[in-house]
């Protein structure tokens, strides 16, 4: 398994701008070249659904005493509304 520091230094020699590939390294282009997260983008996303609840709950309720649960019940709804959406596209991709 490659380390994703290395595969960052190995894609540092190769830049992708437009399709044209160059031999220096121009700039981070993070949406040409993403961050080698592959093996744990599950993991990222469950961070993320987390701290967007945590953030949008600690606004919104009057009363803190319930925020990990409310928290909680938040991230599960996001993430069982993504999974649904996924499946409601892969079905129209497979229908198509």
């Amino acid at each position: 398994m490659i380390s994703w520091l290395g595969s960052i230094a190995a894609a540092a020699g190769q830049v992708t701008t437009g399709g044209a590939t160059g031999s220096t390294m121009l700039g981070y282009t993070p949406f040409l070249d993403p961050s080698p997260i592959v093996p744990f983008w599950w993991l990222v996303m469950l961070v993320l659904v987390v701290l967007v609840s945590l953030a949008y709950k600690t606004i919104k309720l009057p009363n803190l005493s319930n925020l990990p649960r409310q928290t909680v019940y938040m991230s599960l709804q996001i993430l069982a509304f993504m999974v649904l959406a996924a499946l409601a596209i892969a079905l129209m991709t497979e229908l198509a």
